[in-house]
């Protein structure tokens, strides 16, 4: 009995096997495992892929590419192709899914149009998402300014990987739920957040290297002592009470209505088990994802001098709204855009395998049938080190490339390296939220201060979480204030003595000349002051605009000098 079984097991693997085994690459799935645990999955898999083409195996029914036209065609919205299995590892909960877990083609494209308002900004308002933002960002530099700015001799040193972790997650709870956790007002984890991120991101990896353990530990009968719950104390379960105690107050007899991004799922049909799963993953893939690129962009602008001077001289001599400059005025800066899409390709934040199901009836890629139910993995670390797409110094940080490149090579350059938000109906909805994110941040680093790392020799902690993003971790800075005024005259006015219409100014500096109101313009009040005679010639104006924030009291005025 048990020998016919076994021989009808073995024929049953060759012959599934062999059906890519025309597929160069390496079978065992041991290679993965050995490779998830020494954290270099990434480089790994971009080995098979340089050493046996772009459609290699990496076991014995996946294949990885690094093919760009390949991926939007798995992806395009009409393609057959669907989620693989991959993707269902991904549930914190055994009986509910959220947008990125489902796997059911119908029920994911349902759920995502229901969301996709709340995340385009189309129901909040382009101003809501800078809102969020802009109050965030002066929390960080009021944190750095506190605590952490080094002067002289005083060195006052911070791990700045930790302050954008709270940043990147207050800007994300801000969006979500009109309130944000206060990472950065406590400059503490005080949810717990970084201790969920580092238990939670090594179980999704290993989840993804053997598919077995999760459907073990989602068993129902282990579920109930393995998988998180919402009474938990810490870790995932202690995230998803935080999640149902914030959708609670939006559903019920006495429910609150806020104008945010929960409130624009509930208008939008999810319900309250669906508001609570999507609400988790706001706050873990809004927050580690965007967070990657702030610490791997700021690493490398600081890493190479001409870069660094490049980029400050261009914020230096634009005029730019204060206290955060906007989001068109970030767009409108070429360098600037040139360091984060450079920052993106040498370094994408995501290297989850994102695997696609063939469909039943199979394709033929690259001139072989590929058999319906094989599934074919997204190879991010050389997908976008290309030489035929980015030039012959791919493996170097060099903005430039994108400001040198022909109209078309940009054209390309950026279609390509769009596909680390992914593409069609599997397009991350977050993407516009984290593109004005990465810019505003960037743009008001460099804008306010000098920094530099402690110990050149001491280089980040990086590890590679296969199911979500690259984790750098204890990037130690030294921050200094950029000599004020350079390039710029600096002044104090109190907003509470302003009025809207009228904007009367309530103080100066005792050392500036006195400041007259010029005019507003699509919300942005303008200023001009006497301007300082040069050595030789009359004396001139010059203007500056800010744009008030509410929450804040007092708006500090920077006058560029041309």
């Amino acid at each position: 009995m048990a020998l016919p079984l076994l021989t009808s097991l073995l024929a049953f693997i060759l012959l599934f096997a062999l059906n890519i085994c025309h597929h160069p690459g390496i079978f065992p799935r041991l290679w993965t495992i050995i490779s998830t645990a020494r954290n270099t999955l990434h480089l790994d898999h971009a080995a098979v892929l340089k050493e046996y083409g772009p459609l290699a195996r990496i076991d014995p029914n996946t294949l990885i590419t690094n093919d760009p036209e390949l991926i939007r065609r798995m992806n395009a919205v009409r393609s057959l192709y669907q989620k693989g299995e991959w993707y269902d590892l991904m549930s914190f909960t055994v009986d509910r899914k959220h947008l990125f877990s489902e796997t059911n083609e119908e029920r994911h494209s349902a759920l995502r149009a229901r969301m996709a308002q709340g995340y385009s900004g189309s129901d909040l308002g382009n101003a809501y998402l800078e809102e969020c933002v802009d109050g965030r960002l002066l929390d960080l530099f009021s944190l750095i300014s506190a605590k952490y700015l080094s002067s002289g001799s005083t060195l006052r040193s911070v791990d700045i990987s930790r302050l954008m972790l709270y940043l990147a997650a207050d800007v994300v709870t801000d969006i979500a739920f009109r309130e944000p956790f206060g990472f950065l007002t406590a400059d503490d984890d005080v949810h717990g957040y970084i201790t969920t991120q580092e238990e939670l991101l090594p179980v999704f990896e290993w989840f993804s290297a053997i598919p077995a353990m999760a459907k073990l530990v989602k068993n129902p009968w282990i579920a109930k002592y393995a998988m998180p719950k919402n009474t938990d104390k810490a870790g995932l379960g202690y995230m998803l009470g935080v999640a149902k105690r914030t959708v609670d107050q939006r559903f019920g007899p006495n429910k609150i209505s806020k104008n945010d991004m929960l409130g624009s799922f509930i208008s939008h049909g999810l319900d309250r088990e669906q508001c609570e799963q999507e609400a988790v993953l706001q706050v873990v893939a809004g927050t580690d994802t965007t967070v990657t690129s702030l610490r791997t962009i700021t690493m490398y602008i600081i890493t190479h001098p001409q870069v660094y001077r490049k980029l400050q001289d261009e914020i230096d001599k634009a005029q730019l709204t204060f206290p955060i400059l906007t989001d068109k005025e970030a767009k409108n800066l070429p360098y600037l855009q040139a360091c984060i899409a450079e920052g993106l390709r040498i370094f994408p934040p995501v290297t989850g395998l994102f695997c696609k199901r063939v469909p039943p009836e199979g394709d033929t890629i690259h001139g072989k049938f590929i058999p319906g139910g094989t599934e074919i993995a997204y190879g991010a670390w050389n997908f976008y080190k290309d030489a035929a797409i980015f030039g012959n110094d791919v493996d170097v940080f060099r903005p430039e490339r994108w400001l040198e490149a022909t109209e078309e090579q940009a054209a390309t350059m950026r279609k390509t390296t769009d596909l680390i938000f992914g593409y069609g109906k599997y397009q991350c909805l977050g993407k516009p939220i984290a593109m004005l994110e990465l810019g505003k941040a960037l743009a008001e680093i460099f804008r306010r201060y000098d920094i530099s790392l402690v110990d050149p020799l001491k280089g980040w902690k990086c590890y590679n979480r296969n199911a979500t993003a690259l984790n750098p971790k204890q990037l130690q800075l030294r921050t200094l204030r950029k000599l004020i005024p350079r390039r710029h005259f600096l002044a104090q006015i109190n907003s509470s003595n302003m009025v809207i219409d009228s904007l009367q100014i309530g103080s100066s500096t005792s050392s500036s000349p006195k400041l007259r109101q010029a005019s507003k313009r699509n919300g942005v009040y303008w200023f001009t002051k006497p301007r300082l005679p040069p050595v030789s010639g009359p004396p001139e104006e010059d203007q500056a605009r800010v744009q008030l924030q509410p929450r804040h009291d007092i708006v500090t005025i920077f006058f560029p000098y041309r």
